[in-house]
């Protein structure tokens, strides 16, 4: 399984649940970020975001500011997994 996300523009850095309003991808050109790249992030950026799992749609987010980015942590991948 591969481990990666998206990260996203927030219309309302209030409003960061998933399914938010986002104005387009950001940090890439399509928002797609690996895990080094989500790990350099918080590491350079995002200190003190907390993660959060969001047991109905299976995922992990955080935001930093207006960035809002989704990833598969070991809990969302564990509950993928059969």
């Amino acid at each position: 399984m591969p481990y990666h996300g998206y990260a996203w523009k927030l219309v309302n850095t209030n409003d960061n649940a998933v399914g938010a309003p986002a104005s387009g991808p950001t940090l890439t050109i399509d928002g797609s970020m690996g895990y080094k790249l989500i790990k350099a992030y918080i590491r350079d950026y995002g200190y003190g975001a907390a993660s959060v799992y969001d047991g109905t749609f299976g995922v992990n987010f955080f935001t930093s500011g207006e960035t809002w980015i989704n990833f598969d942590s070991v809990e969302a991948i564990r509950a993928k997994a059969p």
